[in-house]
């Protein structure tokens, strides 16, 4: 059986909090692309694999609180 499946790298994001004057971290993660068009910044060692179909439609991040699935 053929796996149509495709894979993005997705990291956990930096973003800044005007609300508390501070950077945060996102409970998004989000492709490189995706976190730039937040503007955040990624936090590289983070590098996950996901699914395309993990992200938001239409969008390069996740949904809040993603957790990514194991294997």
């Amino acid at each position: 059986m053929e796996d149509n499946s495709r894979k993005v790298t997705a990291y956990k994001v930096q973003i800044y909090d005007i609300a508390r004057d501070e950077m945060r971290l996102s409970r998004r993660m989000a492709t490189e692309a995706g976190a730039a068009k937040m503007g955040g910044e990624i936090i590289s060692e983070t590098a996950t694999p996901i699914e395309a179909e993990d992200l938001e439609r239409g969008e390069q991040w996740t949904v809040r609180d993603f957790e990514p699935r194991n294997g």
